[in-house]
């Protein structure tokens, strides 16, 4: 006689749900999909601005809005969105996050209007906040281990890779096709995620929340706008000014109003608690210092080339791929690494890496050969492509898998954030030292060339332009040699800054991530923990744990 084993109505259930599972193969390719034009949107159209002002009559102030208006709504609202997605289910908000972005782009590229035009970009970045924490929230529930490593690798080659062909890629499409192509691309992009979300994805939510922390999303949303449009606007109107100065006692005023509420809440937004994990804050501070150290270069850089080397926007982006080809190859790598490394030895080789290649930039003569510059680019590159491959993964690993959606929101919400600030920063820092050096230089002085136009000039890569009305004849050949000498400096300058803050996060890492344990990443992550218990911390602890 055949005895049946009975099994549990929970056991049936998951065991049916296992049968019915969609391949997680496909959760990957939906989320890499959209994770490529978000970078797009913004580097690709930055290289389009000039034929867009052309087309729509639109001031240089106007259209630095398509991208201002995209960066701030995508920093400010992706913690308050990876928070919802663990609510009503990652899946849901991404297909939503997705359909709102490639809308966007789509208004954005019929537009009649610059204002059209940046409405359209404001509620794509909208969408992109919401589609981006839902999605790295996505892979980490649906990968475990050794496969959840190569995932965020995958990840990081993906986020790479439209950072790098941004400026290329753009430049190519608006000058063959028109600005209004390389919408269209990032639209179809966005609705190709959002169409096919629902039928190849795998949902993932927190089992315990309950509700909408609105307190928190408003205070923390409206703190970060406020503080972003500060620090951005800056540069055109003065980091002493009024509209500057209000923008920022606001914006902080309101972020300490979001920690008091957050303090108060049962079930907040942002679990300040986080915050004070020595991994966590550790991982996010490397992030920060990654990306305030590179993505001034891929937006300064081409300007250094054209104006020294008289190379054209094709040619700088060419000598740029030196720096950004490594960032979109070397993550799988780092990921795979993972097995047989620990995550905190590959964090410190990355920013180690990024300082030393930064740095070693300014002792490269810019005005002479390339080989020494192409050199330093390949270092710099390379350690953003091994902290890329390992960041998001390890993060997102070393909270509750529950509040994997803010995590990943908190997470990317410091890159983002990190990022548009840096790129303030630098560009101020540029103009104010080469107008410095301008102003104290006597052959522009002879020339009663006016020493802050000749700077902005310079650092917009229109030197020639700005030296059209200059008397010709050794007059002009000294204030071009002037004002490349200055921007040179400037440059440097920037780059010794860019570099020390590389250096100074290593040395807040090794402590932060200092112990006798390594830091747990992906690849050490057992799926027998989460598989008993979901909310359980995965730590290093954990692990050795389970191992023994």
């Amino acid at each position: 006689m055949t005895t049946e084993i009975a099994l549990h109505p929970s056991e049936r259930r998951r065991h049916a749900r296992r049968e019915r599972e969609r391949p997680p193969g496909h959760t990957l390719v939906l989320v890499m999909v959209a994770l490529i034009a978000m970078p797009l949107s913004m580097t690709a159209v930055s290289v389009a601005l000039p034929a867009i002002g052309a087309s729509l009559h639109a001031g240089a102030a106007a259209q630095q809005g398509a991208i201002t208006g995209y960066n701030v709504a995508f920093a400010s609202l992706m913690l308050a969105f990876g928070s919802l997605g663990d609510l009503i289910g990652r899946r849901r908000l991404f297909t939503g996050g997705t359909a709102l972005f490639a809308a966007g782009q789509l208004v954005a590229a019929v537009a009649p209007s610059i204002l059209v035009l940046d409405g359209g970009r404001i509620a794509a970045g909208v969408g992109a906040s919401a589609a981006l924490p839902a999605g790295s929230a996505l892979l980490a529930a649906r990968f475990d281990g050794p496969d959840r490593a190569k995932a965020f690798g995958v990840f990081g080659t993906t986020l790479g890779a439209g950072l790098a062909l941004g400026p290329f890629l753009g430049g190519v499409i608006s000058d063959h096709l028109g600005w209004r192509a390389i919408l269209v691309l990032l639209a179809i992009l966005g609705a190709v995620a959002s169409v096919l979300s629902p039928v190849l994805m795998e949902d993932s939510r927190d089992p315990d929340g309950e509700r909408v922390d609105w307190a928190g999303t408003v205070t923390f949303t409206s703190a970060l706008a406020l503080l972003i449009l500060a620090i951005v606007g800056a540069p055109d109107h003065g980091w002493l000014s009024t509209r500057t100065l209000v923008l920022g006692a606001v914006g902080l005023a309101l972020l300490v109003a979001f920690v008091v509420v957050e303090r108060r809440q049962t079930r907040p937004m942002l679990d300040l608690t986080l915050l004070a994990q020595p991994r966590f804050l550790g991982l996010g501070v490397a992030c920060m210092a990654i990306v305030i150290a590179f993505v001034p270069l891929l937006v300064n850089l081409p300007t250094l080339f054209i104006t020294l080397h008289g190379l054209d926007a094709t040619g700088a982006g060419l000598i740029l791929m030196f720096l950004t080809v490594p960032t979109f190859l070397v993550p799988i790598a780092a990921g795979a690494l993972m097995q047989r490394v620990d995550v905190r030895s590959l964090v410190w080789t990355g920013l180690a890496l990024e300082a030393v290649g930064v740095a070693a930039f300014t002792f490269a003569a810019p005005d002479g050969g390339l080989v020494g510059v192409a050199l330093t680019l390949v270092i710099a590159g390379l350690g953003v492509g091994i902290a890329n491959g390992v960041l998001d993964g390890a993060a997102i690993s070393s909270v509750p898998a529950g509040r994997a959606g803010m995590a990943a929101g908190l997470f990317n919400t410091m890159r983002l954030g990190a990022e548009t600030i840096s790129i303030a920063v630098a560009g101020s820092l540029l103009l104010t030292w080469t107008g410095s050096s301008l102003g104290g230089d006597a052959r522009v002085a002879a020339a009663g060339t006016d020493a802050s136009d000749l700077a902005a000039r310079t650092a917009q890569g229109e030197l020639g332009s700005a030296l059209g009305a200059a008397p010709t004849g050794p007059a002009r050949d000294g204030l071009r040699t002037a004002a490349e000498h200055a921007y040179v400096g400037a440059t440097h300058s920037t780059m010794w800054l860019l570099a020390a803050v590389c250096a100074a996060a290593l040395a807040v890492t090794l402590v932060l991530l200092r112990g006798r344990r390594p830091v747990a990443g992906p690849a050490e992550l057992p799926g027998e923990v989460l598989e008993r218990d979901p909310r359980a911390v995965v730590s290093s602890e954990a692990c050795s744990t389970t191992a023994a």
